[in-house]
């Protein structure tokens, strides 16, 4: 009996050792075959919207390869920031703002 529990556990071991997974790889093949069968799973997948009425897994595909604009953010207009703010509110001009900050960027020596 002792040898037989030795024999179960040095299979076990073996199945539980696995070799690293290169992620970059696997995202790139990933996406190629996305990528590569997109026309024909659109078509597909028209075809069972126009049936079942579900477009959630064609979403998931196209945002998942840049396809949708799920997973991009449309860029906004910068925000004043709180220094330009309080320059607005004490009224220093626009001349002053712009000389001092080439005085901090090193362009101007005084």
């Amino acid at each position: 009996m002792v040898k037989s529990r030795a024999r179960k556990a040095s299979k076990s071991a073996a199945v539980t050792t696995r070799k690293p997974v290169d992620m970059v790889s696997v995202g790139e093949k990933v996406r190629n075959l996305i990528g590569n069968t997109a026309e024909d799973m659109t078509a597909k997948m028209i075809e069972e919207v126009e049936t079942n009425h579900s477009i959630t897994a064609m979403k998931f595909l196209f945002e998942l390869v840049g396809l949708a604009p799920g997973g991009v953010a449309e860029p906004e207009e910068p925000k004043d920031s709180l220094a330009k703010i309080l320059l607005d509110e004490l009224g220093v001009p626009e001349d002053v703002r712009q000389r001092a900050a080439e005085m901090a960027a090193g362009n101007i020596v005084e």
